[in-house]
């Protein structure tokens, strides 16, 4: 694989990576001058009902489980898509929790966080978590997900739109107060480099029919073979 591989995967998919990196520069810049709790009770501050319900909705998106309803609904289209939207949550997945519940084990969600010292606004009806906050594997899980799915789409259109829901449910986890933005920041960019780099490294090496081939395929010759 060449530098010419890795440039025409970005450019490919530029809808999704070129505002991901616009956006994760002015997050940076962001962390850089302003304290995570400032920045918290900024955003905390900027809350109304409809967000209330949207953003409780929109976080399960996040949720390893969609993440796997999605890998295994891919199965009916291609194995090779399943695997990447799958393998690549795993890997991501994995990190995250690595440094979640060993290295920054101590991390206090902000529920804990502000515990005496700020009344956050809390959604209704949200189960508030108030440890592991470092890094947001809901935003991890998403942004591999989307990303992902915008390698797979052509369509620049559906890849801006992958972005776009990345970037709501990563920010989902900053409206509903179970994460700090650097949290969904490091998980956003975890995902990203294990898709990147599983993408390179890996999945453009695949080869087989298996990769093109689907469980439609499967059940219409199984279907096929029985009505002979």
């Amino acid at each position: 694989m060449s530098m010419n591989s890795m440039k025409e995967i970005f450019l490919r998919n530029r809808l999704f990576l070129v505002p991901y990196l616009l956006l994760l520069i002015i997050c940076i810049f962001i962390l850089c001058f302003f304290d995570k709790s400032n920045i918290h009770i900024w955003t905390n501050n900027h809350n109304n009902l409809f967000f209330d319900y949207f953003f409780a909705f929109i976080t399960n998106l996040g949720d390893g489980l969609f993440v796997l309803v999605v890998a295994f609904a891919l199965l009916f289209y291609r194995y090779g898509h399943a695997l990447l939207v799958f393998s690549t949550y795993i890997i991501s997945g994995l990190l995250v929790q690595f440094l979640k519940l060993i290295i920054f084990a101590d991390s206090p969600r902000p529920k804990h966080y502000f515990e005496g010292i700020y009344n956050l606004h809390v959604v209704k009806g949200v189960d508030m978590l108030s440890s592991y906050s470092f890094p947001s594997g809901h935003s991890a899980s998403s942004f591999a997900m989307f990303l992902c799915l915008a390698f797979i789409t052509k369509n620049k259109i559906l890849q801006f739109l992958c972005f776009i829901m990345a970037c709501l449910v990563a920010y989902s986890r900053v409206y509903l107060s179970q994460h700090f933005l650097i949290d969904s920041v490091t998980g956003s960019a975890i995902a990203v480099i294990v898709v990147l780099v599983y993408y390179y490294y890996y999945h453009l090496k695949l080869h087989g029919d298996w990769i093109n081939k689907s469980l439609w395929i499967l059940i219409y010759k199984k279907t096929k073979g029985k009505n002979q």
